[in-house]
C-alpha cells in the first residue's frame, strides 16, 4: 500500500532491502550499519539520483541515518520509524514500555546462544517477538506469516544475528556523527505502543529540524497497523520538505 501512494504522488519510490534480509539477499559481510549504509550510497551513485528522501524502519532508521550523513547535498529530508539510534541513551515510555520487548537484544547478541535454540524454533521465537512487538493492537496473521517466511534459514539467521552483533561498532559510528547534526528536515515516527516519543526524543540529538508524531493505536509497525494515518502524516512531511515546492 504505502509504495503505490507514494507513486500515485508523484515520486519515484525505490524498496531497498538491507544486504542479508529477506529472502533474496546474500548474508554475507559485514553488518554494521555503515558498512550496509556505504552499499546503498553506491547503488545510489549508479542510479545517479541527486535529490531523494530516506525512509527506514528499525534498523533501517539508523542505515538510513548514516546514509543521510554521507549525502547531505542530495537527501533532502529524512524519515526514521520506530528506531532509537544505537547508544543514545532514551527510554520507551508507556504505554510502549508495557509491550516492547527488551530480552531480544541481549539473546541475540550472545555468542552461540541463538544457533543452538532458534533453528527449527523460528515460528515460536519470532513469532513471539512480532507479537509483543505489535503492541495492543496485533498484525494480521498473512502479515506475521511473512515475516516468518523471511526468517526461516541457516543464512538467514547469521544475517539476523550479524545485525545485532555490531552492535559496538554501531555504537561508535553513530557517536562520531553527534558533532556534525544534520540540518535537512527530519521526521520521527513512533508507535503509540511501541517506541513513542523515544524516537524523536533520540534523533533530535543528531538533527536540527526534527519533527515528532505519535501514530495512534500503533505498536512497531505503524506503517502496517496503521497505514492511512502514516501516509498522511508522511505525505504532508514529504510535501513541506521537497526543494522544488520550497522554491516556488
Amino acid at each position: 500500500m504505502i509504495i503505490p501512494k507514494l507513486r500515485s504522488a508523484g515520486y519515484r519510490a525505490i524498496s531497498v532491502t538491507p544486504r542479508g534480509l529477506g529472502m533474496e539477499t546474500s548474508g554475507q559481510g559485514s553488518f554494521d550499519k555503515l558498512t550496509i549504509a556505504l552499499e546503498i550510497s553506491e547503488a545510489i551513485d549508479k542510479l545517479s539520483l541527486s535529490n531523494f528522501a530516506i525512509i527506514g524502519h528499525d534498523w533501517g532508521g539508523t542505515i538510513g541515518y548514516l546514509l543521510a550523513t554521507r549525502a547531505r547535498e542530495k537527501c533532502f529530508a529524512l524519515v526514521v520509524e520506530e528506531e532509537i539510534l544505537p547508544g543514545v541513551d532514551v527510554d520507551v515510555p508507556a504505554p510502549g514500555s508495557d509491550y516492547y520487548p527488551t530480552w531480544h537484544g541481549p539473546f541475540n547478541r550472545a555468542e552461540g546462544l541463538a544457533e543452538k535454540l532458534v533453528p527449527g524454533r523460528e515460528s515460536e521465537y519470532y513469532g513471539l517477538f512480532l507479537r509483543q512487538s505489535a503492541g495492543k493492537f496485533p498484525l494480521e496473521s498473512f502479515a506475521i506469516a511473512k515475516y516468518l517466511e523471511n526468517y526461516v534459514g541457516e543464512s538467514q539467521l547469521t544475517s539476523t544475528l550479524g545485525y545485532y552483533r555490531s552492535q559496538t561498532k554501531d555504537i561508535l559510528d553513530i557517536r562520531s556523527e553527534r558533532e556534525w547534526p544534520l540540518d535537512m528536515p527530519m521526521l520521527a515516527l513512533g508507535g503509540e505502543f511501541g517506541m513513542g516519543k523515544a524516537v524523536g526524543l533520540g534523533l533530535s540529538e543528531f538533527g536540527v529540524n526534527v519533527t515528532s508524531k505519535v501514530i495512534r493505536n500503533a505498536g512497531h509497525y505503524p506503517a502496517e497497523q496503521e497505514p492511512e494515518l502514516f501516509l498522511e502524516i508522511l505525505l504532508s512531511f514529504l510535501e513541506s520538505s521537497r526543494p522544488d515546492l520550497k522554491s516556488r
